[in-house]
């Protein structure tokens, strides 16, 4: 793992196993959980859980292990994907995986065995990547650990997943993790804080607010969005997505 991911996975983790278990953050008597215990995790994560499966990326490869009895994990299958493979994020039946120079798109027909469908090249930087609908949404942040000189949001158009189109650059200052909810995309920009921008219209993003502090990655879970900041972690109440409200800080 790279520096900057060694530095978020163990958070991550914790975060990513209170909520498969469906201890999330005690929200359910308040509606703000939602109604099932899926996995969820940040679009920064090394991990993701879907489809009764357990998917880790690091290196160059992409391990696949059977949850069929979460208390003994069966491991799958082993996939060499690229090089500087960083990030996973799940949706639908598919993953989308985040390299240094690339995105992939891999098929979870049969989830014991994902198959890459699409892939997309661009310049070499960090890449974290989140998904709604037909569109797909990447930062790309420059840097010692990740390379090269850009800062900017991506935002493609996969309504054809063998060949994602790239309609969007939106500048910023330092940006990490991203996430959606509805009609919000919420992006991390370390200390020049979190945005909030409206996503109504899918491949046009437009500015919507700014909440003030450092921000690194998100999780939205249902109604709650679990923000890692600098200094330890935020709940805000997104039920409505584009007016977050915060609910508590845990430091």
């Amino acid at each position: 793992m790279k520096h900057f991911y060694n530095y978020l996975y163990l958070p991550q983790l914790i975060l990513s196993l209170l909520i498969f278990s469906g201890i999330s953050c005690s929200k359910e008597n308040n509606n703000l959980a939602p109604k099932n215990n899926t996995g969820a995790g940040g679009s920064l994560n090394m991990f993701t859980i879907t489809a009764g499966h357990l998917y880790i990326v690091e290196g160059s490869n992409l391990q696949v292990y059977d949850l069929k009895d979460p208390a003994k994990p069966v491991f799958k299958a082993k996939q060499k994907i690229g090089r500087d493979i960083e990030t996973i994020f799940p949706y639908q039946d598919k993953l989308f995986i985040g390299s240094r120079d690339a995105m992939y798109i891999f098929s979870l027909t049969d989830p014991a065995n994902p198959e890459q469908i699409g892939m997309v090249n661009h310049l070499r930087s960090c890449d974290p990547v989140v998904t709604q609908g037909n569109t797909a949404y990447v930062t790309l942040r420059s840097g010692a650990a990740c390379g090269g000189n850009l800062n900017i949001l991506v935002v493609y158009d996969i309504s054809n997943i063998q060949q994602p189109v790239q309609k969007q650059r939106i500048n910023f200052a330092h940006p990490y993790g991203l996430g959606i909810k509805e009609n919000a995309l919420y992006v991390c920009d370390g200390s020049a804080g979190l945005h909030i921008l409206d996503i109504s219209e899918p491949l046009t993003p437009k500015a919507d607010s700014v909440i003030n502090d450092t921000f690194y990655d998100v999780i939205p879970y249902g109604d709650v969005l679990i923000c890692y900041l600098e200094k330890g972690i935020a709940l805000y109440d997104i039920s409505t997505p584009l007016k977050p409200v915060l609910l508590s800080n845990i430091k």
